[in-house]
């Protein structure tokens, strides 16, 4: 059937109005989607942590090799007022936790020096004998400050009993399993009968100026 040029005009132009709409409504429609888009961006994204919060603080044996240990050492025990250096002109070193023989571990501080060089009581109190094993001459000295010292590897053990601060008590060796060795003093600090402490850092303030600390 045929259509009026009438009617034809007025199809042309519902068409032309229809895509014109058309073409209007996509720079609003890019513009809201731009707008979402960037309100997006602005608010913050959640993102799960990668370190877990519960990790335990590793702490290992307290040779003062690290941080962590140097500070736990700094706590120890340094000895009061009239704390004496117990082997004057030695060399030591924070050998804490150093491995040994059979799987041991030191628990003490090695200190050097001449064989035959006087070993002095670092404060007053008792010292009794021991001898045997791995220590060889040895000497275990209750303090009258309430802790207890040993010193092991001796060439002579020349006083017993009550003792003052400051008094010779021993000398230098390499007895026992240091029998033919550079000879010392392995010496020990113990603030209670089951407990050891690094003796280090005791020895490095008492001793300041009177051995060489390494």
């Amino acid at each position: 059937m045929a259509h009026s040029p009438d009617r034809r005009n007025a199809a042309r132009h519902i068409i032309v109005a229809t895509a014109a709409a058309l073409l209007a409504s996509f720079p609003a429609a890019q513009a809201k989607d731009a707008a979402g888009a960037t309100d997006k961006l602005k608010k913050p994204v959640s993102v799960a942590s990668t370190v877990p919060s519960n990790t335990p603080k590793l702490v290992e044996a307290g040779d003062g090799s690290d941080g962590v240990n140097r500070e736990e050492d700094e706590r120890a025990f340094l000895g009061g007022a009239g704390w004496v250096c117990p082997v004057p002109g030695s060399t030591f070193r924070n050998d804490w936790g150093n491995p040994r023989s059979g799987g041991r571990k030191h628990e003490g501080t090695d200190l050097f020096a001449a064989m035959g060089s006087p070993v002095v009581a670092p404060v007053g109190g008792t010292v009794k004998k021991y001898e045997g094993g791995n220590a060889g001459l040895a000497f275990y000295l209750l303090g009258s400050d309430g802790v207890e010292y040993f010193g092991a590897h001796l060439s002579a053990l020349t006083k017993t009993g009550s003792v003052r601060a400051g008094e010779v008590i021993a000398a230098v060796g390499d007895s026992g399993n240091a029998k033919g060795g550079v000879p010392h003093v392995h010496f020990e600090i113990h603030p209670s009968k089951k407990t050891k402490s690094n003796p280090f850092q005791t020895l490095a303030k008492q001793c300041e100026g009177q051995a060489t600390i390494k």
